[in-house]
């Protein structure tokens, strides 16, 4: 594996979280010069890897309050 490169990125999703990675790219694997890894790596002690985890466990999804949402959870309608 050769020229190994790290660079920071912030994800913004669209309920205002944010996730912070390190993007970790690395070329000519296997000796192949056509061949390039790219892994996200979340940032250690951002909570990244927490708020992550919830998201994919279908827990941390953040809805905004629009009027649709106060209805819905009063019971009301239209």
């Amino acid at each position: 594996m050769k020229h190994d490169h790290v660079l920071a990125a912030t994800l913004h999703l669209a309920d205002g979280q944010e996730l912070y990675f390190d993007i970790r790219s690395a070329g000519y694997i296997d000796h192949n010069p056509g061949l390039t890894w790219t892994i996200f790596v979340p940032r250690p002690g951002t909570g990244t890897e927490e708020r992550l985890a919830q998201l994919l466990a279908g827990t941390g999804l953040r809805r905004p309050m629009g009027k649709a949402g106060a209805n819905r959870r009063s019971g009301q309608t239209g």
